[in-house]
């Protein structure tokens, strides 16, 4: 990575119909449009409606669970791997944090976690939390 690249890994909850997730998508065809030389990435803790709007605008989506692991089997058998540590989330954490990202950006509170813990190996890079609020 050159001195000048500029890589920021957005953390969303999800891409569905709400607010927050509709904010992100267009503060980054925003982003886009003013500062095209910046790398978006985006990490969904779930799908949603809006993956298509995201694949669109984002250089790379990264789910944290599998798009087609909605039905029951899968989650219980999801859950029982991560109990058994065949599914390791320090391995998830360090796959991202090859990609050298400059800045994380949490889009809401549910994200803070993830982004406290891919900033604890990616020392180097800033964190923001965006709030939105209700009222």
């Amino acid at each position: 990575m050159s001195s000048t690249e500029r890589k920021i890994l957005f953390i969303s909850h999800e891409a569905s119909l709400s607010g927050a997730p509709l904010v992100l998508l267009n503060f980054v065809r925003w982003l886009r449009q003013n500062k095209p030389f910046i790398k978006c990435d985006v990490l969904l803790l779930k799908g949603g409606e809006y993956i298509e709007a995201y694949e669109q605008v984002f250089d790379e989506l990264i789910f944290l669970e599998n798009r087609n692991n909605h039905n029951i089997s899968n989650k219980i058998s999801s859950a029982f791997k991560r109990k058994l540590g065949l599914q390791s989330e320090d391995k998830f954490l360090k796959n991202i944090s090859n990609k050298n990202y400059n800045l994380l950006y949490c889009n809401t509170v549910v994200t803070l976690d993830w982004g406290i813990q891919i900033k604890q190996i990616l020392t180097e890079a800033r964190l923001i939390l965006h709030l939105h609020e209700l009222n």
